[in-house]
């Protein structure tokens, strides 16, 4: 029942707390001047999210000369190429700043945390392939993406790298750990209704960071609603051809896996790091509900697309393990 709940509870609790932060956007203000002694309530939430996500998540421990070269594949697909590309983009096309923004953090962060799995499994892949990959992916990207998106942002805003990372590494790395090391200490698992808090939370900051900025959002022109839907859509293509290639050599149930945690970003990971930018740079707080509207559409695009791959990768990506034979 609390799984049945969970694949509904993000993209439903979105849909709600766009609809609702910009029809009444009063209650999700006074929220969010809420303060735990240095933590405002979205860096609280930040925290809370990836404490439950150490506990619960199944650090699995994989070996082998295979898994390497496909954690490698990951982290360059996921993690180095697309930087790479906005990079480019961004050399002759000069987007708003907020779209800015979210292209940059969207592209850095690494694969997300559940649906990556999830999506694995429907497609008869390897489950512990995809969990270790997502573990290596997250881990290295909690590190890249701060600095990746400094670099990416330095033509239209300075962003301290040094700071940015610290933010990040105090908002997600160290209660990931703290997560972790609970588990190890209690050694027992939470009640299935508390894998709901991150989506939850996750509900929350988006309703509180849109609510703040209600009179941005709603003065829109639809150039710039269709400026995010282009952006989403163009990523998450790109995404997907490279998680194609790179997952192709594998045998058929580990190029499930490649594939789900290559073209797959995290939500949870690009909200903390919005949080973050905004801390180390207040000038882009103005900005960063149109960022924030960016990384909400392009992970129902990518929920919406991927789950509807899963059949084509499942019978036509990778090598067939029993004949040797590459499929179509």
């Amino acid at each position: 029942m609390t799984r049945r709940i969970h694949s509904y509870l993000l993209p439903v609790g979105l849909v709600v707390a766009l609809v609702v932060s910009l029809a009444f956007p009063l209650p999700g203000r006074s929220l969010g001047e809420l303060t735990l002694g240095p933590l405002d309530w979205a860096s609280l939430s930040v925290v809370v999210i990836f404490v439950i996500t150490g506990y619960v998540f199944e650090f699995e421990s994989l070996t082998g000369r295979s898994f390497a070269l496909g954690a490698l594949i990951c982290i360059v697909a996921n993690l180095v190429v697309p930087p790479l590309l906005v990079w480019l983009l961004f050399q002759w096309l000069t987007l708003p700043l907020g779209l800015a923004l979210g292209t940059a953090v969207v592209v850095s962060v690494p694969t997300t945390l559940s649906t990556a799995t999830v999506l694995t499994a429907l497609a008869d892949g390897d489950h512990d392939w995809a969990v270790g990959l997502t573990v290596v992916v997250l881990t290295v990207g909690a590190f890249t993406a701060p600095l990746a998106v400094s670099a990416l942002l330095s033509t239209s805003v300075s962003i301290p790298a040094g700071p940015l990372l610290l933010k990040v590494i105090l908002l997600v790395t160290v209660p990931l750990l703290v997560g972790l090391l609970l588990r190890r200490l209690l050694g027992r698992d939470m009640p299935d209704w508390v894998t709901l808090v991150p989506s939850l939370a996750v509900i929350g900051v988006v309703w509180v960071t849109l609510s703040q900025s209600q009179e941005r959002l709603v003065s829109s022109g639809w150039a710039e609603i269709l400026a995010v839907l282009s952006v989403a859509i163009v990523g998450h293509a790109v995404l997907l051809l490279l998680a194609w290639v790179g997952a192709a050599r594998f045998a058929r149930p580990r190029a499930a896996a490649v594939f789900f945690v290559v073209a797959q970003k995290t939500l949870p990971l690009s909200l903390s790091v919005i949080v973050a930018v905004t801390t180390v740079a207040p000038q882009l707080a103005a900005v960063a509900p149109l960022a924030v509207v960016l990384c909400v559409v392009w992970h129902f695009l990518q929920l919406l697309v991927d789950s509807a791959l899963v059949g084509t990768v499942r019978t036509r990506l990778g090598v067939d393990a029993a004949s040797g034979r590459a499929t179509e």
